[in-house]
């Protein structure tokens, strides 16, 4: 397993497309950042000549903090996840090199661990890196509640490893490095608008839809505290997909 992280991990970082997309996620969120920070400061201004009882109720932490990780995962779910997963085994099947895989002293778990972890490590430097806007700001902001932003990047984490397993099996699936990112997105996509019709129903079957959203698991963490179901949530999601990844390749082996 090892072997196969170190040449995971090597491949990433000599290739361009995890520099380009973890800047693109910088800067995107950057520019989201700023333009929610600007907005904020126009509000507060506001604030400050209304009569008593007129001014718009706005906190710094639930309007700028809580809303940054929610837009990193959001970007990462939809444009760097699905690029960054689509080749893992989509490469492989292509250029005939997962058979030859199959004939190294290691298990399909050791194998996909490998692959799995590398991606990971790959992909969280560029997310994590969009939590550095705020310290910009902190001397400006006495108030500034650093727990938001801890939490909520806690849920970042626990959905990136669940995102990367998603994208992993896509990428299990087909050959075609384009169908498994397509695949992977329509799945984030599933994931992330399945809460919305729970919204107008309600019973056991809204719970579940809720449950069962991406969006309102994050969401969770958004709100400045570590919900141990959402924790739960994301986790077996993980392992959900690795397991069916496992599941794919093994039969695969089986079926050669």
């Amino acid at each position: 397993m090892t072997a196969i992280l170190k040449k995971e991990l090597s491949s990433y970082f000599k290739s361009f497309t995890g520099y380009i997309t973890a800047a693109a996620l910088v800067m995107i969120s950057g520019f989201l950042f700023y333009l929610r920070t600007i907005y904020y400061a126009e509000q507060s201004a506001i604030m400050a000549g209304a009569p008593p009882g007129m001014a718009p109720n706005i906190n710094f932490n639930k309007a700028i903090l809580a809303s940054l990780p929610s837009t990193a995962i959001f970007i990462a779910l939809f444009f760097v996840i699905p690029v960054m997963t689509m080749h893992i085994f989509a490469e492989e099947k292509k250029t005939g090199t997962l058979e030859m895989l199959f004939t190294y002293p290691i298990t399909e778990m050791q194998l996909i661990a490998g692959k799995y972890l590398s991606c990971l490590a790959a992909i969280l430097p560029g997310i994590l890196l969009t939590g550095i806007f705020p310290f910009f700001l902190i001397k400006f902001m006495p108030g500034m509640d650093l727990g938001y932003l801890a939490a909520g990047y806690t849920g970042v984490i626990l959905a990136c490893m669940a995102g990367t397993a998603i994208g992993m099996w896509a990428s299990s699936l087909s050959g075609n490095q384009i169908i498994s990112c397509i695949a992977s997105v329509g799945i984030f996509l599933l994931l992330w608008l399945i809460g919305g019709p729970a919204d107008l129903m309600t019973g056991p079957f809204s719970e579940f839809l809720k449950a069962a959203s991406f969006a309102n698991n994050m969401e969770n963490f958004t709100k400045g505290a570590i919900e141990l179901p959402s924790a739960a949530y994301f986790i077996g999601i993980a392992a959900f997909f690795i397991y069916l990844t496992y599941y794919n390749l093994a039969s695969r082996k089986w079926r050669g």
